[in-house]
């Protein structure tokens, strides 16, 4: 019934089937508290800590007892410091093990935003994000709370954008939109993938009555188009409208009004007007 104890030989034993490994203390003998101390006070050791505990969910405020790496008596202590508190509510993300809640598809999309315009436009100075800086990211959108569930529930956004400063903020929404409007009045969504070129997917025929492609950073870098035919399936990638229409249209459009007979395909699609956005009449 001893606390603590010294054993002078450890076996490890396998059970049958090779499963479960038993661990066997021999020639044991129990040890008091004081001998530890007296013996080697330097090893013996009283202090704070601020830590995640997995069975509560949260961050707890911890006094402990050590000798060396032993933990001779742990106590909790009130409600931890909210600054220690985002720090390790911040390691807990960046290992996985808390997931944000509102850190979603739009998040991604505007990080990638910001990652192609950084890399455009260098002069602006953008952030990278990379892992020191989303560390002290995840500790601003932790602070305040000590709970793994409050910490799920928190806004992301806002956090981000205020990473930028003004003229950044600013610069982003004009030289690397989210959307650009189409000639029939839709706003189509533009893709920015990791490290790779920006493409605006949409219908084939939302760009009828249109000869310029779509272009971003003020009108200097024309965007990738993937021309959808009515499945949603790109029937064309391209980057110059004008010519598409002239060289490639002819021939695409006999396939499609063999295969979708019921939507018109003009054949000079450049006077011809585009559909009307969904639930919207011309």
């Amino acid at each position: 019934d001893a606390p603590l104890l010294v054993a002078a030989e450890v076996r490890e034993v396998e059970q049958r089937g090779g499963e479960d490994v038993e661990v066997m203390l021999s020639l044991a003998t129990a040890v008091e508290e004081t001998w530890l101390h007296d013996l080697n006070p330097g090893a013996y050791q009283e202090g704070e800590d601020t830590r995640y505990d997995p069975t509560l969910k949260r961050v707890v405020a911890i006094r402990e007892r050590r000798f060396r790496d032993l933990v001779l008596t742990r106590e909790t202590r009130g409600e931890p410091d909210l600054d220690a508190a985002a720090q390790v509510l911040a390691r807990k993300i960046q290992s996985g093990d808390i997931m944000l809640k509102h850190w979603d598809d739009s998040v991604e999309a505007w990080l990638g935003r910001v990652a192609f315009l950084r890399q455009a436009l260098p002069d602006l100075e953008l952030p990278a994000f990379d892992e020191d800086e989303l560390a002290e990211i995840y500790a601003l959108i932790t602070h305040g709370e000590v709970t793994a569930k409050g910490v799920r529930e928190q806004p992301v956004m806002p956090v981000l954008k205020d990473w930028l400063n003004p003229a950044q903020r600013d610069a982003l929404d004009r030289l690397a939109p989210e959307r650009v409007q189409l000639p029939g009045g839709r706003k189509a969504r533009i893709t920015y993938p990791d490290g790779g070129e920006p493409f605006l997917p949409s219908r084939l025929q939302d760009f009828f009555g249109q000869t310029e492609t779509p272009k971003i950073l003020g009108g200097q870098h024309p965007l990738l188009l993937h021309l959808l035919a009515p499945n949603q399936r790109p029937i064309q990638m391209t980057k110059d409208l004008g010519s598409f229409w002239a060289n490639a249209y002819p021939e695409i459009r006999k396939e499609l009004k063999i295969r979708y007979p019921k939507h018109d395909w003009p054949e000079d699609p450049i006077k011809a007007s585009p559909p009307a956005p969904r639930g919207k009449r011309r």
